[in-house]
């Protein structure tokens, strides 16, 4: 523990927290941009089918996040959950709200120097009859 001489001057903002459902494990084999953003998808708030150059962290702050894989899974994620998207085109996902409140997320990005923080691609055959819509590029800045 820190002596209040040691911390004088010291403020820190807890900003979200979450909790990881399988455990955690990130390694950057180059030069790697760490970025944190507050990301906000809207209800009926859709990311387009992405995926990320580099792992990413991300904390549910408030309401309800469904992820949607190209195997055709989905998963769900509410306030105070963790989520670690694996880098890779062979993890192509794409999230929306579907809730009637605003889905808040903090998310760090481990990207390779130079990269984008997400790459748009076509939707996944196995959701292609679904009616959810084809990707016109990341709006929400996933």
């Amino acid at each position: 523990m820190l002596s209040a001489e040691a911390t004088a001057g010291l403020q820190a903002e807890l900003l979200a927290t979450g909790k990881i459902r399988n455990g955690l494990s990130i390694t950057a084999t180059g030069p790697t941009e760490i970025t944190y953003r507050r990301v906000s998808l809207q209800p009926s708030g859709f990311t387009g089918w992405h995926y990320h150059p580099g792992p990413v962290a991300v904390v549910v702050k408030s309401g309800v996040l469904t992820r949607m894989f190209c195997d055709g899974s989905s998963e769900v994620s509410g306030p105070g959950e963790s989520i670690i998207e694996p880098a890779g085109p062979e993890h192509v996902h794409a999230g929306c709200n579907r809730g009637d409140v605003p889905v808040v997320l903090y998310m760090v990005y481990f990207i390779p120097h130079g990269a984008e923080h997400a790459v748009a691609t076509e939707v996944p055959p196995i959701w292609q009859p679904s009616g959810i819509p084809a990707p016109t590029g990341l709006e929400t800045a996933a």
